[in-house]
């Protein structure tokens, strides 16, 4: 008599025709947790930018990406170009004190042979003018000076004119001078003494640009500095 072959079915862990091989290969299953496919960051991916919060308004520049050139900080001024914080510019009076101080300050100049022919004979006024308006900025009071003229460029302006260390040392002479009628005053406090004298020592050296002696003084009127 021939044997018929019983067609075994087909478990899910594919044993064939051995119940109790496919319950332990199910009651496996249940005790194995799936596993789970988590996403890896590469690490050159970059993140995005995180996004800051606007500025108040009242710390925002007047007009952007316009430069002021001041000892305040630019991100420390209002949007009408003054300081946020107090300044030396409030703490001596405001313009007028600048004013008095770069007056002085030219009375001096004028009787400097040396320093003189290098000024606007023809235009003092407006020497004063620009002079004061750039010292009150620097010094954390509005940005008037930049308004009209832009970034100072000092050793550009001043390239043009013998300015040895002899120069130097009489304008920082006339100045320091001009100061200390402030400080008799009363107006200028000691502490800002030493402050404004720092600058303009530092100021007056870095306009130095040559070391040759002092020529003979041209005759006619002198030119501007554009300061």
């Amino acid at each position: 008599m021939g044997h018929r072959t019983r067609a075994a079915r087909a478990t899910p862990d594919g044993v064939q025709g051995r119940p109790h091989l496919a319950a332990a290969a199910q009651h496996d299953r249940t005790r194995r947790p799936e596993r789970t496919h988590t996403a890896v960051r590469s690490p050159t991916a970059r993140r995005p930018p995180r996004r800051r919060a606007a500025a108040p308004a009242a710390d925002r520049l007047g007009r952007r990406g316009r430069p002021l050139v001041s000892g305040t900080p630019i991100g420390l001024r209002g949007s009408d170009g003054r300081s946020a914080l107090p300044t030396l510019y409030d703490d001596v009076g405001g313009m007028p004190t600048f004013e008095r101080l770069v007056t002085a300050f030219y009375e001096r100049v004028q009787h400097d042979e040396v320093l003189w022919p290098m000024y606007p004979q023809d235009d003092l006024e407006g020497a004063v003018l620009r002079l004061s308006t750039f010292l009150a900025q620097y010094f954390g009071g509005p940005t008037t000076y930049s308004d009209a003229r832009g970034h100072p460029r000092l050793r550009m302006r001043h390239v043009a004119f013998h300015v040895n260390p002899d120069a130097r040392d009489r304008w920082l002479r006339h100045m320091t001078t001009a100061v200390d009628e402030l400080v008799a005053d009363g107006i200028v406090s000691p502490m800002n003494r030493a402050t404004m004298l720092d600058y303009f020592g530092r100021a007056s050296t870095a306009m130095v640009n040559t070391f040759e002696p002092t020529p003979e003084p041209p005759t006619g009127a002198g030119a501007s500095t554009g300061a």
